[in-house]
């Protein structure tokens, strides 16, 4: 990055008393408001979905955005444990964290490196046991968890409890001139910016 680049990028974020950067569709809505004392308030909308609604704190290195939000969630809970009544198969009980039921897509890495996906999931997935190494989660809006690491020697049951709200845990969006290029929820950069609003 050139020293004039970083310099204007410095400058137009040391003046910060209030910026609103948005990106709108037909269809989308999204929006992050940027404070002087370090807070920000995300919003995001999604055609006939309910809005979302973050606030929290940010900071700015080099280019790029930190975003953390307040309160902070654990987007995953995991319990493992032995279930000597079903040796024979892997369970997984999966719920949003106030314990409703969701839709959910699986997505598992055996030991031996094979990939298992399981499509439109709700409330159980059963299969026949394998060892698994590590697993990740996309709810139907597109959320996807942390991958989870297994922890145990021989788990073949899972209890798991999913942040289904949008959390910003340290995510770093990238600062183009008086643009910022956001993630979504599936934790990769979009291909649009949010560009300022006078």
């Amino acid at each position: 990055m050139t020293t004039l680049k970083l310099l204007s990028i410095l400058l137009l974020f040391s003046l910060i008393t209030s910026k609103k950067f948005t990106y709108q569709t037909s269809l989308f809505y999204e929006s992050l408001e940027l404070h002087e004392n370090n807070k920000f308030k995300y919003r995001a909308k999604i055609h006939m979905s309910a809005e979302i609604l973050v606030e929290g704190v940010y900071l700015i290195k080099n280019d790029s955005l930190y975003l953390n939000s307040i309160p902070q969630h654990d987007k995953l809970i995991v319990k493992e444990q032995l279930n000597s009544r079903r040796r024979k198969s892997n369970c997984f009980n999966i719920t949003r964290k106030d314990g409703s039921l969701m839709t959910y897509h699986l997505y598992i890495t055996l030991e031996s490196g094979k990939q298992l996906v399981f499509k439109d999931q709700f409330e159980k997935t059963i299969f026949p046991r394998e060892k698994i190494k590590s697993f990740y989660i996309y709810d139907t809006m597109g959320l996807k968890s942390p991958t989870y690491e297994i922890e145990g020697l021989n788990t073949n049951s899972f209890n798991i409890m999913f942040e289904t709200k949008r959390v910003f845990e340290n995510e770093s969006w990238i600062i183009k001139g008086d643009s910022i290029q956001p993630k979504g929820l599936d934790g990769l950069f979009q291909n649009y910016v949010l560009n300022q609003v006078d």
